[in-house]
């Protein structure tokens, strides 16, 4: 596949081979990608290659089985932002769940695990449990808890942004800056997150489902603006704060989604979402010299919109052509400049037996209030329009 857009440029390949049997199956994969993108006045070349292979099987009558492996490695050159200019990461994970059934396959619990290694990191363990329960042939009632990692990003590790010229304690000038941990000559460690869920899903009759959900989770060691004091003056230019994992934190939010089939070619979804994100950092960690306001708008959470909805719509038309388009919403993300945004995605597709060609638009409605989410770094950087991009994909099922 190949996209390109302003400022974007993107080619990647997928291989997947499939195996099936009468007591379960093997698939593998690889995939490969590259991009060129420039965003923010900075340039960045990524190329990255993953394989994953997965084997499920059923054990008995009551367990079903996936167990199997991956490895990723990336290598990206970045200009403009960062002190190391050309950086390469890589991964291998292990995974492995049961899926446990009773009273005739109407209540079903699944636990598993992923174990991964990683060269930022080290070692991580995200486990996961999970109970689905077929209340009726309608209605069905679920929940989990799991535990996830965040290892920290390019930008978190090794990024220089300068702020503002000012002066600092002594009335010499003096550079307000920001390095990643890595840049500022320390480590940093996972971000976790601990979430629970739970849900209802409900068939309204022939063409109609509902799913509501709620959920809550509990963020540790987040990476997040601190103190640096061993940099003050009279080193410069003036360190005002590294990226540290010194932060804690907690969200919850409902989401709601409704599906229609009015007619046999038409399909229609309505989604809604509402989060309340509350970040906080340990104490003595605040940077100098910000005041409340400005030590706000640094945080991830300044930049979360609380309300967020999209309406998507899918038309079958003759020839094997499809038609498609999405709608999307964000209110006013908290302590930021920007207002509510608008936009628009459309996609044409054709699928003339194995081949398939599409023409898609995203960001059709971009304007001056929307923006690019860059990690958890986006409120140190400018806003800019999310870009417009148009795409087009031939894929080959073989």
């Amino acid at each position: 596949a190949f996209g390109r857009g302003a400022g974007f440029l993107q080619a990647h390949v997928l291989a997947r081979v499939e195996r099936e049997t009468e007591r379960g199956g093997i698939t593998f994969q690889a995939y490969a990608d590259h991009s060129d993108r420039e965003t923010y006045g900075a340039g960045a070349t990524v190329n990255s290659f993953d394989v994953d292979l997965s084997h499920h099987f059923q054990a008995g009558t009551r367990h079903h089985v996936v167990y199997g492996a991956g490895l990723r490695y990336q290598d990206d050159g970045i200009t403009k932002i960062n002190l190391f200019p050309e950086n390469s990461d890589w991964r291998a994970s292990l995974f492995a769940q049961d899926e446990v059934s009773f009273r005739d396959g109407a209540l079903k619990l699944t636990l598993g695990t992923k174990l991964e290694y990683n060269s930022i990191t080290g070692f991580e363990v995200q486990p996961s449990a999970r109970a689905l329960w077929q209340a009726t042939q309608r209605q069905t009632i679920w929940g989990a808890v799991s535990r996830n990692v965040r290892t920290p990003s390019r930008s978190d590790r090794g990024a220089q942004f300068d702020l503002v010229p000012g002066l600092g304690p002594d009335g010499s000038p003096a550079l307000f800056t920001v390095l990643g941990g890595e840049a500022a000559g320390g480590e940093l460690d996972a971000e976790t997150a601990l979430t629970a869920e739970v849900g209802y899903r409900a068939r309204l009759g022939e063409r109609a489902a509902l799913e509501v959900s709620a959920f809550g989770t509990r963020y540790d060691d987040l990476i997040v603006q601190a103190n640096s004091p061993e940099t003050q003056p009279p080193f410069t230019p003036f360190i005002a704060s590294r990226l540290r994992n010194a932060g804690e934190g907690r969200s919850v939010g409902v989401e709601v989604a409704a599906s229609a089939n009015p007619s046999d070619p038409l399909t229609l979804q309505l989604a809604y979402a509402y989060v309340d994100l509350d970040v906080d950092t340990d104490e003595g960690a605040e940077p100098p010299f910000l005041d409340d306001s400005a030590w706000e708008v640094l945080f991830t959470e300044a930049s979360t919109s609380r309300h967020t909805a999209s309406l998507s719509a899918a038309l079958e038309l003759p020839a094997n052509v499809t038609a498609s388009g999405r709608a999307r919403y964000a209110s006013k993300p908290i302590a930021t400049t920007l207002g509510d945004s608008f936009d628009l995605d459309v996609k044409l597709a054709w699928a003339p037996g194995p081949v398939r060609v599409s023409v898609s638009g995203e960001n059709l409605l971009s304007d001056e209030h929307d923006f690019e989410g860059v990690e958890y770094i986006t409120p140190l950087t400018e806003a800019s329009p999310a870009p417009r991009r148009v795409t087009a994909k031939l894929e080959l099922d073989l």
